[in-house]
């Protein structure tokens, strides 16, 4: 084998290593990518899920609150009443 066929073949074969790791780096790279599309769509449904609970907490709160002041307002409203009325109306 002459020194010219031993040059190429050494080339092709640092060549076919320099392909092999493109292949690695864009495995490497894709994986990484994907990894990271991954924990922020899961960082995205964390964060809808804790929206979705403080918002079921806080209509809670306030129908709780609503329930509340309304009842305030309608003991309120009969005594009122009971003030207002005519002497032996309720009778």
């Amino acid at each position: 084998m002459a020194e010219y066929e031993a040059a190429t073949l050494a080339v092709r074969t640092a060549s076919l290593w320099a392909v092999y790791g493109q292949i690695g780096a864009t495995l490497a790279i894709g994986a990484g990518q994907i990894a990271v599309v991954w924990f922020g769509i899961r960082a995205m449904q964390r964060a809808s899920d804790q929206r979705s609970r403080d918002a079921r907490d806080e209509a809670r709160r306030l129908a709780e609150a609503d329930e509340r002041r309304h009842d305030e307002s309608m003991i309120a409203l009969r005594e009122l009443i009971a003030r207002t009325a005519a002497p032996g109306a309720g009778d």
